[in-house]
């Protein structure tokens, strides 16, 4: 089992362990995104990049393993500075207006007062619009608020059998009111004998549970 320091800490996990899972298992909060348990590793977000000393550029801690010996620093000068540019980078398509004044409504916002990233937004771009499909009868998907963070997508493809947005094409609404109760029923008994109603996925941005 490899022994490595993560923030000045020393931490032994067993073979196979993520960076993220090793930091996380010491209670050291390192930001996702794109990444949640039971879903496959996508390494998209970026946010979730770490410094490994002897290793020149930062690493994806959701995808990178642990290894002996190896020291990480989860909040380093270069791994915070690359945060604000992500979050700065996807608040510029996204309703900042709206993001509390005193709070955050998502993770997204979470991180953005975490990393007091400024809201201010430099271009008008303008929020995603577009699809308006129907889909899986548990969550609801607004792209107006979509971080194309991706998470959705091997959600749906998953635990619903690719009952998921497509990111390519905006605004697909999930969930429509008047869906039959027992597709709604049958969608939750599927996500209980898989464990997803237990691990209650949090809310990134742009798609909530019903």
């Amino acid at each position: 089992m490899p022994t490595l320091t993560i923030d000045e800490r020393e931490v032994t996990v067993p073979e196979g362990t993520t960076i993220l899972e090793a930091a996380r298992s010491m209670g050291i909060a390192v930001p996702t995104l794109c990444w949640y348990p039971k879903l496959p590793i996508v390494g998209n977000c970026r946010i979730c990049l770490v410094s490994v000393e002897g290793t020149p550029k930062l690493v994806a801690s959701c995808a990178a393993q642990a290894a002996d010996d190896q020291k990480v620093t989860t909040e380093s000068h270069a791994a915070v500075q690359n945060r604000k540019a992500v979050l700065g980078m996807l608040l510029e398509r996204y309703p900042v207006e709206e993001i509390p004044a005193d709070g955050a409504r998502n993770e997204f916002e979470q991180y953005v007062r975490r990393y007091d990233v400024p809201t201010e937004k430099r271009s008008p771009p303008g929020l995603r619009t577009g699809d308006e499909r129907e889909g899986e009868p548990l969550s609801q998907h607004d792209s107006s608020t979509c971080i194309l963070c991706t998470r959705c997508v091997p959600a749906g493809a998953v635990v619903q059998a690719g009952a998921a947005p497509d990111p390519g094409v905006r605004r697909a609404r999930w969930g429509r009111k008047g869906r039959a109760s027992a597709a709604k029923s049958a969608a939750r008994s599927q996500w209980r004998r898989t464990g997803w109603i237990s691990a209650a996925m949090p809310r990134v941005s742009g798609i909530r549970n019903r």
